[in-house]
This record gives structure tokens, sequence and C-alpha cells, in this order.
């Protein structure tokens, strides 16, 4: 009898490199909602004629993007710590960013 573990497709297909990296969520959701509010702003910008402002946009996200797959550079996530830092962010939004002992490595 085959078990189900082995016939998973993702398992095989994930890539393993090195260990997984836990960081806090509201950091990684902070980058998400930019990424969606300019991929919104820039399908808005080309369908009403403006698609150069669209294209750079999405060149905008292809940096952003570049950074975090092949250099580990969150750029979303150094925002926020800037803004957190610079208190436009409170502090009690993210409070495993705040406590480093909070983290498991």
């Amino acid at each position: 009898m085959v078990s189900h573990r082995s016939t998973c497709c993702p398992s095989r297909c994930w890539p393993r490199i090195g260990h997984a990296k836990l960081v806090a969520g509201p950091p990684k959701r902070f980058p998400q909602g930019i990424g969606a509010a300019l991929t919104s702003a820039a399908v808005v910008l080309f369908f009403t004629g403006f698609q150069p402002a669209a294209w750079i946009l999405l060149a905008l996200l292809i940096v952003a993007a570049s950074l975090e797959a092949f250099a580990g550079f969150c750029l979303g996530c150094a925002i926020f710590g800037f803004l957190q830092r610079s208190g436009l962010i409170h502090e009690a939004v993210c409070e495993a960013c705040n406590n480093v002992t909070l983290r498991r490595t």
C-alpha cells in the first residue's frame, strides 16, 4: 500500500533550500497589500489610457518581487519597519516585530 505522503506532488516540487525563516504576519501582509494596490492601480491606469504609468507600476512590482526572490530582501517589509520606527504604524500592531525573543529560529 502506498502512503498518501509519497504520492503527494507538492512535497516533491517545493524547493528545499535551507531552513524556513519564520517572520511575523503583519510585515508580510503589508507588502501583499501594497502589491495588490499597485496591481489594481496598474490595471485601472492601463484601461483608462495611461499605459506608460501602468508599465512603470508593473516594473516597480517586478523589481520588488525580484529582490525578494533572488536576494531575500523584502522591500515592503523594510518599508513596514521604517513606518513602524517613525511612529506611523503603532508598535502594538506587531508585538513579534518588537520582541525578538518571540521569534523562533
